[in-house]
């Protein structure tokens, strides 16, 4: 539930918080923050008490953040003949590909040796968050296009 806290201060802030400091900027925030949450989350949280304190953060960056740029950024990219369609494939996409993954996730977290290595190895992809926004175009301040 903390984690899920997290995640709702984190929908209600994010399309300030990328008025305030621009979408790619945003976008990095918010995967430094996750990179960064990802190891503490499940290699340094070892009490309840820890966890009650680690969770809402984890679930402002990975869960929070993670999604609601989908909502911010994807509609100031694409013109408006194309702009529903493109956000709908943006957001649906990623579902198609992870309906699969609760299927084999003990597969995955026998094969990695344990939740907490197979949540460092698959939360590596943070990684490209780091590269990513540097080659998207920055559309602070700027109208929808037509």
């Amino acid at each position: 539930m903390l984690y899920t806290v997290g995640a709702i201060v984190a929908y209600l802030l994010s399309g300030f918080m990328a008025d305030a400091m621009g979408r790619r900027r945003f976008l990095l925030f918010t995967f430094v923050g996750s990179l960064i949450l990802t190891p503490i989350t499940f290699r340094f949280t070892g009490t309840v008490a820890a966890m009650q304190f680690v969770a809402p953060l984890n679930g402002f960056f990975t869960l929070g953040c993670a999604y609601s740029w989908m909502a911010i950024y994807p509609a100031e990219l694409f013109t408006s003949s194309v702009r529903s369609t493109a956000i709908s494939f943006i957001f649906n996409a990623s579902r198609l590909v992870a309906w699969f993954f609760p299927i084999i996730a003990g597969t995955i977290i026998k094969s990695f040796g344990g939740v907490s290595n197979a949540a460092m190895i698959l939360g590596s992809v943070y990684i490209l968050g780091l590269i990513l926004p540097w080659w998207m175009p920055e559309t602070q301040g700027k109208g929808l296009r037509g």
